[in-house]
Protein backbone atom coordinates (compact mmCIF):
# COMPACT_ATOMS: atom_id res chain seq x y z
CA UNK A 1 0.00 0.00 0.00
CA UNK A 2 1.50 3.51 -1.20
CA UNK A 3 2.35 6.08 -3.69
CA UNK A 4 4.96 5.75 -6.26
CA UNK A 5 6.17 9.45 -7.97
CA UNK A 6 7.85 9.23 -11.29
CA UNK A 7 8.02 12.14 -13.51
CA UNK A 8 5.36 10.90 -16.34
CA UNK A 9 3.21 8.81 -14.10
CA UNK A 10 2.06 8.56 -10.00
CA UNK A 11 1.21 5.01 -8.79
CA UNK A 12 -1.26 4.93 -5.86
CA UNK A 13 -2.31 1.23 -4.84
CA UNK A 14 -5.53 1.17 -3.75
CA UNK A 15 -8.18 0.64 -2.57
CA UNK A 16 -6.99 2.97 0.57
CA UNK A 17 -7.93 2.15 3.78
CA UNK A 18 -8.04 5.69 5.55
CA UNK A 19 -6.21 9.20 5.85
CA UNK A 20 -4.41 10.34 9.09
CA UNK A 21 -2.04 13.49 9.50
CA UNK A 22 -1.80 17.23 9.09
CA UNK A 23 -1.05 18.81 6.08
CA UNK A 24 -1.08 22.39 4.83
CA UNK A 25 -1.80 23.22 1.47
CA UNK A 26 -0.20 26.72 1.17
CA UNK A 27 -1.90 29.70 1.09
CA UNK A 28 -5.16 30.86 -1.14
CA UNK A 29 -3.78 31.03 -4.51
CA UNK A 30 -7.09 33.53 -5.32
CA UNK A 31 -6.17 35.96 -2.25
CA UNK A 32 -2.39 35.67 -3.43
CA UNK A 33 -2.71 36.78 -6.85
CA UNK A 34 -4.97 39.48 -5.83
CA UNK A 35 -2.77 40.72 -3.24
CA UNK A 36 0.31 40.74 -5.29
CA UNK A 37 -1.36 42.90 -7.62
CA UNK A 38 -2.67 45.41 -4.96
CA UNK A 39 1.53 45.21 -3.61
CA UNK A 40 2.56 47.12 -6.23
CA UNK A 41 0.78 49.99 -5.20
CA UNK A 42 2.95 50.50 -2.06
CA UNK A 43 6.68 51.87 -2.40
CA UNK A 44 7.75 49.17 0.03
CA UNK A 45 7.49 45.53 -0.83
CA UNK A 46 5.53 43.58 1.51
CA UNK A 47 6.54 40.26 2.76
CA UNK A 48 3.31 37.78 2.86
CA UNK A 49 3.43 35.08 5.26
CA UNK A 50 1.79 31.53 4.08
CA UNK A 51 1.91 32.94 0.53
CA UNK A 52 0.71 30.38 -2.15
CA UNK A 53 3.39 28.19 -3.42
CA UNK A 54 2.14 27.71 -6.55
CA UNK A 55 3.04 27.34 -10.16
CA UNK A 56 0.39 30.17 -10.90
CA UNK A 57 1.51 32.35 -7.90
CA UNK A 58 5.57 32.35 -8.39
CA UNK A 59 4.63 33.36 -12.75
CA UNK A 60 2.91 36.32 -11.21
CA UNK A 61 5.15 37.16 -8.55
CA UNK A 62 8.50 36.73 -11.52
CA UNK A 63 6.55 38.58 -13.74
CA UNK A 64 5.98 41.44 -11.51
CA UNK A 65 9.51 41.75 -10.34
CA UNK A 66 10.95 42.13 -13.38
CA UNK A 67 8.60 45.07 -15.26
CA UNK A 68 11.39 47.21 -14.72
CA UNK A 69 14.17 45.05 -16.80
CA UNK A 70 11.85 43.22 -19.71
CA UNK A 71 10.05 44.05 -23.15
CA UNK A 72 8.70 40.46 -22.92
CA UNK A 73 6.32 38.46 -20.57
CA UNK A 74 5.75 34.56 -20.95
CA UNK A 75 3.19 33.70 -18.52
CA UNK A 76 3.23 30.08 -19.75
CA UNK A 77 -0.33 28.53 -18.46
CA UNK A 78 -0.86 30.65 -15.43
CA UNK A 79 -4.49 32.06 -16.63
CA UNK A 80 -4.83 34.01 -13.67
CA UNK A 81 -1.64 35.56 -14.26
CA UNK A 82 -2.60 36.07 -17.83
CA UNK A 83 -5.50 38.39 -16.72
CA UNK A 84 -4.93 40.35 -14.10
CA UNK A 85 -1.73 41.77 -15.40
CA UNK A 86 -3.78 43.05 -18.73
CA UNK A 87 -5.03 46.20 -16.61
CA UNK A 88 -1.75 46.17 -14.37
CA UNK A 89 0.23 46.61 -17.39
CA UNK A 90 -1.51 48.99 -19.01
CA UNK A 91 -2.06 51.31 -16.39
CA UNK A 92 1.83 50.97 -15.34
CA UNK A 93 2.52 52.14 -19.14
CA UNK A 94 4.23 49.14 -19.67
CA UNK A 95 5.45 48.34 -22.92
CA UNK A 96 5.84 44.83 -24.27
CA UNK A 97 4.65 41.66 -25.40
CA UNK A 98 1.99 39.39 -23.15
CA UNK A 99 2.23 35.94 -24.16
CA UNK A 100 1.69 32.31 -22.99
CA UNK A 101 1.46 28.57 -23.64
CA UNK A 102 -0.43 27.43 -27.11
CA UNK A 103 -3.35 26.40 -24.59
CA UNK A 104 -3.36 30.16 -23.28
CA UNK A 105 -3.63 31.32 -26.78
CA UNK A 106 -7.02 29.44 -27.27
CA UNK A 107 -8.54 31.30 -24.28
CA UNK A 108 -10.65 33.83 -23.95
CA UNK A 109 -9.38 37.67 -23.56
CA UNK A 110 -11.08 39.35 -25.80
CA UNK A 111 -13.99 41.69 -23.19
CA UNK A 112 -10.94 42.16 -21.20
CA UNK A 113 -8.97 43.84 -23.95
CA UNK A 114 -12.05 45.78 -25.24
CA UNK A 115 -12.95 46.89 -21.89
CA UNK A 116 -9.13 48.32 -21.54
CA UNK A 117 -9.20 50.24 -24.73
CA UNK A 118 -12.26 51.72 -23.97
CA UNK A 119 -10.53 53.28 -20.87
CA UNK A 120 -7.55 54.07 -22.72
CA UNK A 121 -5.34 51.61 -23.26
CA UNK A 122 -3.39 50.96 -26.67
CA UNK A 123 -3.26 46.76 -26.78
CA UNK A 124 -2.64 45.42 -29.63
CA UNK A 125 -2.77 41.60 -31.10
CA UNK A 126 -0.39 40.51 -32.21
CA UNK A 127 -1.75 37.07 -33.77
CA UNK A 128 -5.35 36.04 -33.50
CA UNK A 129 -7.84 38.26 -32.62
CA UNK A 130 -9.03 37.74 -29.32
CA UNK A 131 -5.74 36.04 -28.14
CA UNK A 132 -2.70 35.54 -26.90
CA UNK A 133 0.07 37.31 -27.83
CA UNK A 134 -0.82 40.84 -26.85
CA UNK A 135 1.35 43.97 -27.09
CA UNK A 136 0.99 47.14 -25.06
CA UNK A 137 1.71 50.59 -26.03
CA UNK A 138 1.01 52.76 -23.68
CA UNK A 139 -2.65 54.44 -21.86
CA UNK A 140 -4.15 57.69 -22.23
CA UNK A 141 -6.90 59.21 -19.59
CA UNK A 142 -10.23 59.20 -22.17
CA UNK A 143 -11.96 60.34 -18.34
CA UNK A 144 -14.21 57.50 -19.35
CA UNK A 145 -15.12 56.08 -15.35
CA UNK A 146 -18.46 53.88 -16.67
CA UNK A 147 -18.23 50.90 -18.61
CA UNK A 148 -20.76 47.74 -19.25
CA UNK A 149 -19.04 44.53 -19.22
CA UNK A 150 -19.56 41.02 -20.28
CA UNK A 151 -19.66 39.51 -17.06
CA UNK A 152 -20.67 35.66 -17.72
CA UNK A 153 -17.23 34.48 -19.92
CA UNK A 154 -14.79 35.13 -16.77
CA UNK A 155 -15.41 36.49 -12.81
CA UNK A 156 -11.38 37.55 -13.31
CA UNK A 157 -12.29 39.91 -16.24
CA UNK A 158 -14.24 41.69 -13.41
CA UNK A 159 -11.51 41.31 -10.73
CA UNK A 160 -8.67 42.69 -13.04
CA UNK A 161 -10.49 45.26 -13.61
CA UNK A 162 -11.31 45.70 -9.90
CA UNK A 163 -8.11 45.62 -8.86
CA UNK A 164 -6.62 48.56 -10.60
CA UNK A 165 -9.88 50.69 -10.61
CA UNK A 166 -9.00 53.02 -7.36
CA UNK A 167 -6.32 54.29 -9.39
CA UNK A 168 -8.20 55.53 -12.35
CA UNK A 169 -9.20 59.56 -11.38
CA UNK A 170 -12.67 59.09 -11.00
CA UNK A 171 -12.34 55.28 -9.80
CA UNK A 172 -14.49 53.16 -11.82
CA UNK A 173 -18.67 51.90 -12.40
CA UNK A 174 -18.82 47.97 -13.92
CA UNK A 175 -21.78 47.10 -15.14
CA UNK A 176 -22.64 43.61 -15.58
CA UNK A 177 -24.16 42.15 -18.36
CA UNK A 178 -25.50 38.31 -18.50
CA UNK A 179 -25.62 35.71 -15.31
CA UNK A 180 -22.50 36.27 -13.92
CA UNK A 181 -20.18 33.24 -13.59
CA UNK A 182 -18.23 32.74 -10.40
CA UNK A 183 -19.57 35.75 -8.18
CA UNK A 184 -18.23 34.48 -5.10
CA UNK A 185 -14.62 35.42 -6.76
CA UNK A 186 -15.55 38.65 -7.23
CA UNK A 187 -17.28 39.08 -3.74
CA UNK A 188 -13.24 38.26 -2.37
CA UNK A 189 -11.76 40.40 -4.51
CA UNK A 190 -14.24 43.34 -3.22
CA UNK A 191 -13.76 42.30 0.53
CA UNK A 192 -9.64 42.04 -0.10
CA UNK A 193 -9.98 45.80 -1.50
CA UNK A 194 -11.85 46.66 1.29
CA UNK A 195 -9.63 45.23 3.72
CA UNK A 196 -6.86 47.13 2.24
CA UNK A 197 -8.58 50.16 2.66
CA UNK A 198 -10.80 51.07 -0.59
CA UNK A 199 -14.20 51.55 -0.52
CA UNK A 200 -16.65 49.75 -3.42
CA UNK A 201 -19.70 48.91 -3.56
CA UNK A 202 -21.92 46.02 -5.38
CA UNK A 203 -25.60 46.77 -5.98
CA UNK A 204 -27.46 44.74 -8.44
CA UNK A 205 -25.25 44.62 -11.50
CA UNK A 206 -23.13 47.85 -10.39
CA UNK A 207 -19.97 47.61 -8.91
CA UNK A 208 -18.76 51.01 -7.76
CA UNK A 209 -14.96 51.32 -6.55
CA UNK A 210 -14.06 55.11 -5.66
CA UNK A 211 -10.68 56.80 -6.23
CA UNK A 212 -8.06 56.82 -3.79
CA UNK A 213 -5.63 54.84 -2.49
CA UNK A 214 -4.64 51.16 -1.14
CA UNK A 215 -3.88 51.80 2.18
CA UNK A 216 -2.65 48.58 3.91
CA UNK A 217 -1.61 45.21 3.32
CA UNK A 218 -2.67 42.12 5.64
CA UNK A 219 0.14 39.85 7.28
CA UNK A 220 -1.27 36.14 7.01
CA UNK A 221 -3.04 34.38 3.92
CA UNK A 222 -5.15 31.90 5.03
CA UNK A 223 -4.61 28.02 3.62
CA UNK A 224 -6.54 27.58 0.07
CA UNK A 225 -10.11 26.37 0.09
CA UNK A 226 -9.54 24.51 -3.33
CA UNK A 227 -6.83 22.66 -2.25
CA UNK A 228 -8.08 21.63 1.09
CA UNK A 229 -11.20 20.60 -0.73
CA UNK A 230 -9.47 17.17 -2.03
CA UNK A 231 -8.45 16.17 1.87
CA UNK A 232 -12.15 16.78 2.91
CA UNK A 233 -13.25 14.90 -0.43
CA UNK A 234 -10.86 11.80 0.89
CA UNK A 235 -12.66 11.90 4.36
CA UNK A 236 -15.69 11.48 3.05
CA UNK A 237 -14.78 8.70 1.02
CA UNK A 238 -12.57 6.90 3.59
CA UNK A 239 -14.63 7.72 7.06
CA UNK A 240 -11.68 6.64 9.21
CA UNK A 241 -9.94 9.38 7.75
CA UNK A 242 -9.01 12.36 10.16
CA UNK A 243 -6.91 14.93 8.90
CA UNK A 244 -6.27 18.59 10.53
CA UNK A 245 -5.38 21.72 8.10
CA UNK A 246 -4.06 24.30 9.87
CA UNK A 247 -4.36 28.32 8.86
CA UNK A 248 -8.04 27.44 7.07
CA UNK A 249 -10.32 29.91 7.90
CA UNK A 250 -14.45 28.68 8.57
CA UNK A 251 -15.51 31.90 7.59
CA UNK A 252 -14.40 32.91 4.83
CA UNK A 253 -14.47 34.50 1.18
CA UNK A 254 -13.05 31.71 -0.98
CA UNK A 255 -15.16 30.51 -2.68
CA UNK A 256 -14.75 26.88 -2.38
CA UNK A 257 -14.72 27.05 1.28
CA UNK A 258 -18.79 25.87 0.25
CA UNK A 259 -17.63 22.39 -0.16
CA UNK A 260 -18.22 21.15 3.15
CA UNK A 261 -21.95 21.63 2.72
CA UNK A 262 -21.64 20.29 -0.74
CA UNK A 263 -20.90 17.56 1.01
CA UNK A 264 -23.14 17.29 3.91
CA UNK A 265 -24.84 14.36 4.36
CA UNK A 266 -21.53 12.20 3.36
CA UNK A 267 -21.23 11.58 6.97
CA UNK A 268 -18.47 14.53 7.13
CA UNK A 269 -17.65 16.29 10.49
CA UNK A 270 -15.34 19.06 11.21
CA UNK A 271 -14.10 21.12 14.31
CA UNK A 272 -12.07 23.84 15.09
CA UNK A 273 -8.61 23.28 15.94
CA UNK A 274 -6.34 26.21 16.48
CA UNK A 275 -6.24 28.10 13.87
CA UNK A 276 -7.50 25.84 11.34
CA UNK A 277 -9.61 22.11 11.79
CA UNK A 278 -9.89 18.75 12.11
CA UNK A 279 -12.02 16.95 9.70
CA UNK A 280 -13.69 13.45 10.38
CA UNK A 281 -15.55 11.11 8.40
CA UNK A 282 -18.28 8.26 9.66
CA UNK A 283 -20.19 5.63 7.86
CA UNK A 284 -23.68 7.08 6.71
CA UNK A 285 -26.83 6.50 4.48
CA UNK A 286 -25.92 7.44 1.18
CA UNK A 287 -28.49 9.70 -0.87
CA UNK A 288 -29.28 8.22 -4.03
CA UNK A 289 -29.32 11.55 -5.93
CA UNK A 290 -27.50 15.12 -5.56
CA UNK A 291 -28.16 18.26 -7.15
CA UNK A 292 -25.49 20.87 -7.50
CA UNK A 293 -25.38 24.54 -9.25
CA UNK A 294 -21.56 24.98 -9.26
CA UNK A 295 -22.03 28.86 -11.05
CA UNK A 296 -20.10 30.32 -8.23
CA UNK A 297 -17.70 26.96 -7.60
CA UNK A 298 -17.28 25.69 -10.79
CA UNK A 299 -13.57 24.35 -9.48
CA UNK A 300 -15.14 22.21 -7.16
CA UNK A 301 -17.01 20.48 -9.72
CA UNK A 302 -14.65 17.60 -10.54
CA UNK A 303 -13.94 16.55 -6.96
CA UNK A 304 -17.60 16.16 -6.49
CA UNK A 305 -18.44 14.08 -9.70
CA UNK A 306 -15.27 11.84 -8.95
CA UNK A 307 -16.75 11.65 -5.08
CA UNK A 308 -20.42 10.26 -6.53
CA UNK A 309 -18.96 7.98 -9.05
CA UNK A 310 -17.20 6.28 -6.31
CA UNK A 311 -20.29 6.03 -4.08
CA UNK A 312 -22.49 5.50 -6.69
CA UNK A 313 -24.40 8.34 -6.45
CA UNK A 314 -26.39 10.15 -9.38
CA UNK A 315 -25.57 13.40 -9.79
CA UNK A 316 -27.40 16.38 -11.59
CA UNK A 317 -24.98 19.34 -12.41
CA UNK A 318 -25.51 22.96 -13.54
CA UNK A 319 -23.36 26.11 -13.76
CA UNK A 320 -20.12 24.77 -15.37
CA UNK A 321 -20.32 26.52 -18.99
CA UNK A 322 -16.85 28.14 -17.96
CA UNK A 323 -15.31 25.07 -17.35
CA UNK A 324 -15.16 24.56 -21.38
CA UNK A 325 -12.42 27.04 -21.56
CA UNK A 326 -9.69 25.83 -18.64
CA UNK A 327 -6.63 24.08 -18.70
CA UNK A 328 -8.73 21.80 -20.58
CA UNK A 329 -11.81 21.09 -22.06
CA UNK A 330 -13.22 19.84 -18.34
CA UNK A 331 -16.72 18.45 -19.16
CA UNK A 332 -15.02 16.42 -22.25
CA UNK A 333 -12.26 15.42 -20.22
CA UNK A 334 -14.32 14.11 -17.22
CA UNK A 335 -17.20 12.38 -19.35
CA UNK A 336 -13.85 10.28 -21.21
CA UNK A 337 -12.52 9.60 -17.73
CA UNK A 338 -15.00 8.74 -16.02
CA UNK A 339 -16.52 6.67 -18.66
CA UNK A 340 -13.20 4.14 -18.14
CA UNK A 341 -14.54 3.22 -14.77
CA UNK A 342 -18.33 2.90 -15.71
CA UNK A 343 -19.43 6.21 -15.00
CA UNK A 344 -21.65 7.51 -17.49
CA UNK A 345 -21.80 11.75 -17.07
CA UNK A 346 -23.52 13.28 -20.21
CA UNK A 347 -25.31 16.84 -21.21
CA UNK A 348 -28.86 16.89 -21.28
CA UNK A 349 -30.90 18.43 -24.01
CA UNK A 350 -31.95 21.96 -23.38
CA UNK A 351 -35.79 20.57 -23.96
CA UNK A 352 -35.10 18.97 -20.65
CA UNK A 353 -34.16 22.00 -18.83
CA UNK A 354 -37.12 23.60 -18.69
CA UNK A 355 -37.78 27.40 -19.01
CA UNK A 356 -34.35 28.27 -16.42
CA UNK A 357 -32.28 28.51 -19.45
CA UNK A 358 -29.48 26.30 -17.59
CA UNK A 359 -27.29 23.68 -19.05
CA UNK A 360 -27.56 20.37 -16.91
CA UNK A 361 -25.35 17.40 -17.20
CA UNK A 362 -26.22 14.03 -15.54
CA UNK A 363 -24.06 11.68 -13.86
CA UNK A 364 -24.77 8.36 -13.32
CA UNK A 365 -23.13 4.99 -12.07
CA UNK A 366 -20.61 3.45 -10.04
CA UNK A 367 -16.81 2.96 -10.79
CA UNK A 368 -16.07 -0.68 -11.08
CA UNK A 369 -15.54 -2.95 -13.65
CA UNK A 370 -11.53 -2.80 -14.00
CA UNK A 371 -8.68 -3.99 -12.42
CA UNK A 372 -6.52 -0.53 -12.43
CA UNK A 373 -7.50 2.74 -14.00
CA UNK A 374 -5.40 4.56 -16.03
CA UNK A 375 -6.34 8.59 -16.13
CA UNK A 376 -5.79 11.11 -18.93
CA UNK A 377 -5.73 14.06 -17.08
CA UNK A 378 -5.41 16.74 -20.29
CA UNK A 379 -2.53 19.15 -18.84
CA UNK A 380 -4.86 19.69 -16.17
CA UNK A 381 -4.16 20.07 -12.43
CA UNK A 382 -7.47 19.77 -11.15
CA UNK A 383 -8.27 16.47 -13.16
CA UNK A 384 -5.15 14.64 -11.54
CA UNK A 385 -5.75 15.55 -7.82
CA UNK A 386 -9.96 14.62 -8.37
CA UNK A 387 -9.39 11.11 -10.50
CA UNK A 388 -6.99 9.86 -7.50
CA UNK A 389 -9.72 10.09 -5.32
CA UNK A 390 -10.22 7.09 -7.06
CA UNK A 391 -7.61 5.34 -5.34
CA UNK A 392 -10.32 4.86 -2.31
CA UNK A 393 -11.43 2.30 -4.69
CA UNK A 394 -8.25 0.61 -6.33
CA UNK A 395 -4.85 1.03 -7.72
CA UNK A 396 -4.92 3.88 -10.03
CA UNK A 397 -2.36 5.53 -12.38
CA UNK A 398 -1.77 9.23 -12.76
CA UNK A 399 -0.55 10.62 -15.92
CA UNK A 400 1.34 13.83 -16.22
CA UNK A 401 1.44 14.55 -12.02
CA UNK A 402 3.79 17.54 -12.05
CA UNK A 403 0.75 19.38 -13.59
CA UNK A 404 -0.47 19.74 -9.95
CA UNK A 405 2.03 21.94 -9.50
CA UNK A 406 0.09 24.89 -10.54
CA UNK A 407 -1.67 24.91 -7.76
CA UNK A 408 -0.41 22.33 -5.01
CA UNK A 409 3.10 21.21 -5.41
CA UNK A 410 3.05 18.95 -2.52
CA UNK A 411 0.16 17.29 -3.18
CA UNK A 412 1.36 13.78 -3.95
CA UNK A 413 4.12 14.27 -0.96
CA UNK A 414 0.84 14.92 0.92
CA UNK A 415 -1.02 12.19 0.24
CA UNK A 416 1.83 9.85 0.73
CA UNK A 417 2.65 10.88 4.16
CA UNK A 418 -1.56 10.48 5.22
CA UNK A 419 -1.09 7.32 3.23
CA UNK A 420 1.73 6.14 5.73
Amino acid sequence: MGIIIEKEQVRISGPIDFLRGKVNPGGSKSISNRLLIIQQFFQNKHVFENLSVSDDTKVLQQALDNLATTGHIDIGDAGTACRFLIPFLAHRQWKGILTGSQRMKERPIAELIEAMRLLGADIRYEAKVGSLPISFHGMKNKGLNEIVLDSTISSQFVSALLLVAPYFDKGLTLKLSGNTVSASYIRLTLALMEDCGVRCEWKNNEIRVDSGNYKNLPSNIESDWSSSAYWAAWTALLPQSEIEIPFIATESFQADSIVMKYLEGLGLNWDKKGTGIVITGKETNLPQLKEHDFLNCPDLFQTISVIYAAKGIKGMYTGLNTLRSKETDRMEAMKTELAKTGVHLVELPSHLSGKSGKTWWMQDGKAGNYEDWVFDVKGDHRMAMSMSLLASQRNVIINEPLVVNKSYPDYWEDLGRLIE
